[in-house]
């Protein structure tokens, strides 16, 4: 596998918790078995024993959205998801209609109950 080069900006939205801790938690929820790291990017483990890279849940809108669809497919609970990125989306000043990767990652990562304030 490739390294990737990291974006190295950070927005108002990871300033407590960094990119991989954040990559890691979805991906460990999303019942991905973190197997260590290879160059930059964490590696997980797949079905029928596949490595594949952790999703860039962090830059990559795609991936974010998968994980987002297993929240709204658990019916009642994605109401919490959807304050919980509303109230990252206005720390930003934005509308969560318009909110990028890192901030649905950060709600994603706050309604699991994964983030840590350090």
């Amino acid at each position: 596998m490739k390294s990737r080069k990291r974006h190295e900006s950070r927005t108002e939205t990871n300033l407590d918790m960094n990119e991989e801790l954040q990559r890691i938690a979805i991906a460990e929820w999303y019942g991905h078995k973190i197997l260590g790291q290879e160059g930059l990017d964490p590696v997980v483990g797949y079905k029928g024993g596949k490595i594949i890279p952790c999703p860039d849940y962090l830059h990559d809108l795609n991936a974010t959205h998968e994980a987002e669809m297993i929240i709204r497919l658990s019916g009642p609970g994605s109401t919490g998801y959807l304050k919980i990125l509303d109230e990252v989306c206005k720390r930003k000043g934005t509308n969560p209609i318009f909110a990028d990767a890192p901030q649905r990652s950060e709600a994603i990562v706050r309604y699991i109950r994964k983030w840590s304030d350090k």
